[in-house]
């Protein structure tokens, strides 16, 4: 986490890329769940 703070030049693009990870991510945690339910 403090690695991210240091990199000012992805301040814009890290929000949407946290966001898009996090989808692909639950989509993922999803596929799983189902998948040994």
């Amino acid at each position: 986490m403090a690695g991210m703070t240091a990199e000012k030049g992805e301040h814009n693009v890290r929000p949407i890329w946290l966001n898009l990870t996090r989808l692909i991510a639950d989509k993922e945690l999803a596929m799983v769940r189902s998948a040994h339910a």
